[in-house]
């Protein structure tokens, strides 16, 4: 039996919210969750932002890069000009559609940046003391906790998606294998098996009887070589 990873990721961050927007003492460790998540979009974004300023416009604007690409696509056996075929779309169409899925990332981490960020200042005024007119958020809270993570996945798959399209520069065969490859990495890593409470104490039984055993040989060895020993001196002896 497996779990969806981002479904049942989605519940918990609302079930979360609630929890921390309902309880005054739990303001600090909501505090803290969405500085991490805001410290791990922030660092996204800046990749993305100097992979579309400066690493990818150097890799296209580079004659040696592109001639070494060039030849790379070449070889590819579906498009690659050296088995009589000719390219669908232009290196430099690739380098646009890049260019734009990179663009596109920078824009969604930096949207879910500033959706925790909100989150961050509503979050505490749901059960804070000051809020003498009982001032309700917490459904903008949810909503923002809502948002913010579906904008994060949606980032996070742009940005491997950019991986793709620059895989694409070698031709499609590399884009095709990648694609699969991506695909079935994402399916392993989004459904995990559903492991038990039980399951983890047959695990440890088992442990603790597969270390018994162990124990047992090593102790019974010395033994064992001591009687071979004695057996041979009283033998020597006769």
């Amino acid at each position: 039996m497996v779990f969806p990873v981002v479904q049942s990721l989605s519940v918990g961050r609302l079930q979360w919210t609630c929890s921390v927007a309902s309880d005054e003492k739990e303001a600090i460790t909501a505090v803290q969750t969405i500085r991490n998540a805001l410290m791990v979009c922030g660092l996204f974004a800046t990749a993305c932002a100097y992979i579309g300023a400066r690493a990818l416009p150097d890799l296209l604007l580079n004659d040696a890069y592109s001639i070494n690409l060039d030849k790379l696509a070449m070889l590819d056996p579906i498009s690659g000009r050296s088995h009589g075929h000719v390219g669908l779309i232009h290196p430099s169409v690739k380098g646009g559609i890049a260019l734009g899925i990179i663009f596109c990332t920078f824009v969604l981490f930096g949207q879910a940046a500033r959706y925790y960020i909100h989150l961050g200042y509503i979050v505490k005024i749901v059960s804070s003391k000051h809020n003498q007119k009982n001032w309700q958020l917490q459904d903008e809270a949810l909503s923002l906790m809502q948002r913010a993570g579906f904008i994060f996945s949606l980032a996070m798959r742009s940005f491997f998606a950019f991986g793709l399209v620059v895989l694409y520069y070698l031709g499609p065969t590399s884009l095709f294998v990648s694609t699969i490859t991506m695909t079935s990495i994402l399916y392993w890593t989004d459904h995990l098996p559903v492991t038990s409470y039980e399951d983890v104490l047959q695990q440890i039984d088992r442990q603790i009887a597969i270390k018994g055993e162990v124990n047992l040989q090593d102790s019974t060895r010395p033994e064992d070589t001591m009687d071979a020993g004695s057996q041979t001196m009283l033998s020597q002896t006769a």
